[in-house]
C-alpha cells in the first residue's frame, strides 16, 4: 500500500475512534500509530522513512531472531508479527485490560491497515500460521 493508502486509512481510522471515544488526542493518535506501525518492517515505509526509533527498535529484534532460527515468516513484510490475526489479537487484549482511547485507536487503525493491505497485489497472511496461502 502507497503513502495515501495509509493516509487514507489513518483518517478512516481517526473518524471512527473518535466517534466512538470523543477523545480527539489520544484516539487520533493511537490511530495514527496503529495505521502506520504495520508496516515498521517495511524499510522503505512511511513510517521508517520518518521516524528512526522504530527501525531502531525492530530491526535488532529481527535479527536476533533470525539468528536462533526464529523462521522468516514471522518478521518478514507482511509478516505473522505486523500483518496477522495475532497483532489483532494482542491490541484488543492490551485494550480489554487497559481500556484506553490511544489502544482504541491503535486497535482500529491496525485493523484498517489489515483489511487495506488485502486489496493489494501482494495480499496477506491474516491467518498465518494457520494457513499460508495469500488473501
Amino acid at each position: 500500500m502507497n503513502k495515501r493508502g495509509h493516509y487514507g486509512g489513518f483518517v478512516a481510522a481517526a473518524a471512527v475512534s473518535f466517534i466512538v471515544t470523543k477523545d480527539p488526542i489520544f484516539s487520533i493518535s493511537g490511530a495514527w500509530l496503529g495505521s502506520f506501525i504495520p508496516d515498521v518492517d517495511n524499510k522503505k515505509s512511511h513510517i521508517n522513512s520518518q521516524i528512526y526509533l522504530f527501525r531502531s527498535i525492530y530491526k535488532p529484534i529481527q535479527k536476533i531472531a533470525f539468528k536462533n532460527g526464529i523462521t522468516y515468516n514471522i518478521f518478514k513484510h507482511r509478516g505473522a508479527l505486523t500483518h496477522s490475526w495475532l497483532t489483532i489479537a494482542i491490541i484488543a487484549t492490551l485494550y480489554k485490560y487497559y481500556d484506553n482511547s490511544f489502544l482504541f485507536g491503535v486497535l482500529i487503525g491496525v485493523f484498517i491497515h489489515h483489511i487495506l493491505d488485502m486489496f493489494t497485489y501482494q495480499g496477506l497472511r491474516y491467518f498465518y500460521p494457520l494457513k499460508t496461502k495469500l488473501f
